[in-house]
């Protein structure tokens, strides 16, 4: 081979060797990037469940009951419905409270001194409305609600999203060794590479600790196997 023949070769195993870099730094960042969203996605679901449990707010934790005496002496009638004399959620008059049953007593709101029903407010506050932890009149905000998670749906479609460019980057792959392999003879067979190559990816994911593995598969058709791991069990 001609000394120009060297260097043109040397120069085209250049830069499939940059070229394959660019697809290792793909692999292992779309995989790092699904494994973190699969994470995200589980701890968001177990999140939710507990939040779920824990919607009890206890009434009483944000104002007080207001006996019929501290009433306004305003009667009440269908012509004057304020909030003395009527919830605003229920629009029913107060009751006084009885031992033997829930009675639709009225409850002064601590935040804003807005008045509604006691039992109204309690089943307000740990209803799934978005706007359940602020007062039914006024909307002042009466306890911070965690901030809400990307929708399962929009997840799944970005993960499907990246599962496709993996795929394709591993057929890119497999067709970069093959090419490598019939123009260099690349030291060795197509298997031979493609190891050594995901060696390398693996180790970043073993670094990083994420949960896949790639393995190469002999046969008359080479592919390359994407599994589930974890790395320090």
């Amino acid at each position: 081979m001609s000394d120009f023949s060297s260097e043109q070769g040397g120069h085209a195993l250049q830069e499939q060797q940059i070229y394959a870099r660019s697809l290792q730094t793909d692999l292992i960042n779309l995989l790092t990037r699904i494994n973190q969203m699969t994470i995200s996605a589980s701890s968001n679901a177990i999140a939710s469940a507990v939040e779920d449990a824990e919607s009890n707010h206890n009434v009483d934790d944000y104002g007080r009951d207001i006996t019929p005496l501290a009433l306004s002496s305003t009667a009440p009638d269908d012509t004057n419905k304020n909030e003395s004399h009527y919830c605003c959620i229920c629009l029913e008059a107060y009751e006084e409270a009885h031992a033997a049953q829930e009675a639709h007593t009225a409850f002064e709101i601590t935040a804003c001194s807005h008045m509604v029903g006691k039992s109204c407010l309690s089943r307000w506050l740990n209803c799934p409305s978005p706007n359940a932890n602020t007062c039914p009149y006024c909307r002042k905000q009466l306890f911070e609600r965690p901030e809400s998670q990307p929708s399962q749906i929009d997840t799944l479609e970005e993960v499907t999203q990246l599962w496709t460019r993996v795929e394709h980057t591993m057929a890119k792959l497999l067709q970069l060794c093959e090419q490598r392999r019939e123009r260099f003879g690349c030291q060795g067979t197509i298997g031979g590479v493609l190891r050594e190559f995901l060696k390398e990816v693996n180790y970043e994911f073993f670094l990083n600790d994420v949960g896949y593995c790639l393995e190469y598969v002999e046969g008359p058709k080479p592919w390359v196997l994407l599994r589930s791991v974890d790395w320090h069990a």
